[in-house]
């Protein structure tokens, strides 16, 4: 029905949660980020959230893990400059659809550490 959400309530409504158990909680966050009124940031958190947590399960990521890959990434996002890129990720995410996937692992353009 048009104006209503994922879960079937009213659009701005909260979202119906389950009880929270490890096998639940990605759907529970999808629920929660569907929210959003823009389908491609939906969509994209939707996967985002759907890898991560597929991650934390496979390698039984500990609290302790998890907040070092955190802080990994913010150091990691506050060095970062527009001719600085320290991952990959910020040049990749262009070169996705148009380059060779090897061509998006390395560090700066063409895999040369930049």
């Amino acid at each position: 029905m048009a104006g209503d959400d994922a879960s079937g309530g009213a659009a701005g409504a909260s979202p119906a949660l389950l009880d929270l158990t490890i096998d639940n909680i990605t759907p529970n966050t999808i629920r929660i980020n569907d929210q959003t009124g823009n389908d491609r940031l939906r969509y994209l958190m939707a996967r985002l959230v759907t890898h991560l947590h597929d991650f934390a399960r496979e390698t039984r990521l500990s609290t302790d893990e998890w907040m070092q890959a955190l802080l990994f990434l913010v150091a990691t996002g506050q060095i970062c400059t527009d001719v600085r890129n320290v991952g990959g990720c910020c040049r990749c995410s262009s070169c996705f659809c148009s380059a060779p996937p090897l061509f998006c692992f390395g560090f700066g353009e063409g895999g040369q550490d930049g």
